[in-house]
């Protein structure tokens, strides 16, 4: 591709973003008013993505392992069906307290939530086999390797897990991130490993996306 191809690209990518962030609910700009002060990268299009998958699935118990911007808390407790779970668990007190603010703010008459503040590790060993629809996976890169070593236990046949930020593009040590094979920092590095070892076992159907800062998606075959 040449350079305007390129230039082309981030024009499309701005106006993808631009134009689901029109689309956002008031829960959702609310979200985006609390962190407006911060760096991160908050994407409409990947919430918006996220929440389909899960009305696509019929997901009833999802699980969160780390907060990415927080708008996918809303989208997933509007998106997912009756009696449904929502499981969070972070290693960082303050994106735990954020994420029940979040929550009880949504005043969800059918979704119940769950979140937790400890080792993610530690938390996933105790969760019972083939017990959740979706599992969504950001934020630091061990979050990534536990996923990995986990998410066939933990999800049901037929079940989808996402990670998003798989280009590793929103640390703040990113260098060029993933595509870029000098950025050893810990995040690139841990997910280019998982991203070869998803794509190569017979286990999973994957897909690798261009959403936000990349996403890869994959269903696992019991």
């Amino acid at each position: 591709m040449n350079s305007s191809t390129y230039s082309h690209i981030a024009q499309a990518w701005q106006f993808i973003e631009e134009t689901s962030m029109s689309a956002d609910t008031a829960d959702i700009q609310s979200v985006r008013a609390q962190i407006a002060h911060k760096s991160t990268v908050v994407s409409s299009s990947l919430a918006a993505f996220i929440g389909m998958q899960a009305q696509l699935i019929q997901a009833r118990n999802v699980l969160i392992i780390g907060l990415d911007s927080g708008i996918e808390i809303p989208v997933l407790t509007h998106g997912l069906g009756e009696a449904s779970q929502l499981t969070v668990v972070t290693p960082s007190a303050d994106d735990a307290q954020r994420t029940r603010s979040i929550f009880d703010s949504l005043r969800s008459p059918h979704t119940r939530m769950r979140c937790v503040s400890t080792d993610v590790k530690t938390f996933l060993h105790r969760l019972n086999a083939h017990d959740y629809d979706m599992i969504v996976v950001s934020s630091e890169a061990e979050n990534y390797a536990v996923a990995r070593d986990e998410v066939a236990r933990l999800l049901r046949d037929g079940g989808m897990l996402i990670l998003t930020d798989v280009m590793a593009l929103t640390d703040e040590k990113s260098e060029g991130g993933v595509p870029n094979p000098a950025d050893r920092h810990d995040k690139a590095v841990v997910l280019r490993s998982v991203i070869d070892e998803l794509m190569h076992d017979e286990m999973y159907t994957t897909a690798l996306l261009s959403i936000a800062t990349g996403v890869l998606m994959a269903i696992v075959h019991q």
